[in-house]
């Protein structure tokens, strides 16, 4: 890799995925690097780029589009990989009309027993409970029980993560790869303009939307045409 990329002479490098980054780093490359498709914590450090998690303005302003009622976000994250997300959340809250209860753990056993308290003690009427991307958190072992007891409850869930759409929460958000290569590019063109530049992994811009129309209908939700053509993939249709 690094003979070719020497003789190559780039001026950036991309790297996209865990493997392409790890040789890039292996190698002692001094050329810039641009990494996509890591879920690393967006701003400013050692290298450019853009984390696969998106901004999270992007999930709550189409919540609460689509459930203007909503008023509290309960979410379980760990505060050494999601506290950025969680402060961005926090900032971006009294703007898009919500506010953000959120419960740090570090195991699955504590995340679970928080998902069991928020569902069990939060108001259905007001409250949603939102599943990071983290599968030390939600897994095979607690994810069934989450869908069964919103179900229940009429306890509406939203996600970064489009599996957890397929099988029982509302919405979910997730990468639009095309777009993600597009921002990729964009930022190389600003490094490319600005060698100076400090470096900065950006969040994700580039997202789509899922809806799962079985779990909308149990809430009370009517999803309008109009509301379908506002979703990238529409799941949970009979």
């Amino acid at each position: 890799m690094r003979n070719g990329i020497s003789s190559d002479a780039p001026e950036i490098v991309f790297t996209l995925g865990r493997q392409a980054d790890e040789s890039y780093r292996s190698n002692g490359l001094e050329i810039r690097q641009v990494v996509g498709g890591l879920d690393i914590e967006p701003g400013l450090g050692s290298r450019d780029g853009v984390s696969l998690t998106a901004d999270p303005v992007f999930l709550l302003s189409r919540l609460k589009t689509l459930m203007p009622e909503k008023r509290r976000i309960n979410v379980v994250y760990d505060p050494s990989k999601d506290r950025w997300l969680i402060e961005r959340a926090k900032a971006i809250s009294a703007s898009i009309g919500v506010t953000i209860v959120a419960h740090e753990a570090t195991t699955l056993s504590e995340a679970s027993n928080h998902y069991w308290n928020i569902l069990k003690y939060g108001n259905p009427e007001t409250d949603v409970l939102w599943l990071l991307s983290n599968p030390s958190f939600v897994s095979n072992s607690n994810l069934p029980r989450l869908v069964e007891e919103s179900w229940r409850r009429n306890f509406t869930i939203i996600s970064n993560n489009i599996d957890h759409a397929r099988r029982g929460a509302l919405i979910a958000i997730y990468p639009d790869l095309e777009a993600m290569g597009a921002q990729l590019a964009d930022l190389a063109i600003t490094i490319s303009e600005n060698p100076n530049k400090r470096p900065e992994v950006e969040p994700l811009g580039a997202v789509k939307f899922a809806i799962n129309k079985r779990i909308a209908s149990h809430l009370g939700i009517a999803i309008s045409a109009q509301d379908e053509r506002s979703f990238d993939l529409i799941l949970g249709e009979r």
